[in-house]
């Protein structure tokens, strides 16, 4: 069966945050499974600079999502990629996208794992 992620545990994890689009299109692929996360993430979007051209801090996000969110947003998107696999009417490059959007967030959680006792 395919897989949607493959852990960065073998890699180090330098992720300072995570930037408005992919807050963006987080949203909106909980939108209709996660109406009350997808609107936190908005809430999120709405604060910051949406063209700014850095992220938005990890301990920001961690501060004001929490690990029960930022948890919620992995098994989600992963829950959203396996029906994805399970009926395989998106393309590839739509496949890519949700795959590339799921490292964000795991890389994210990992490197909050790893930073979060000097917080």
């Amino acid at each position: 069966m395919p897989s949607l992620y493959q852990s960065s545990t073998e890699t180090s994890v330098s992720i300072s945050g995570l930037y408005s689009q992919t807050l963006q299109l987080t949203a909106i692929m909980l939108r209709e499974s996660e109406p009350a996360l997808a609107r936190s993430l908005n809430e999120l979007v709405h604060v910051q600079d949406p063209h700014a051209d850095h992220p938005i801090d990890g301990y920001l996000l961690f501060d004001s999502l929490g690990a029960e969110q930022i948890g919620k947003i992995i098994a989600s998107l992963t829950s959203i990629g396996n029906s994805w696999l399970a009926a395989p009417s998106h393309s590839p490059s739509s496949m890519r996208s949700m795959q590339a959007l799921l490292k964000e967030w795991i890389e994210l959680a990992e490197w909050l794992i790893k930073h979060g006792e000097i917080h």
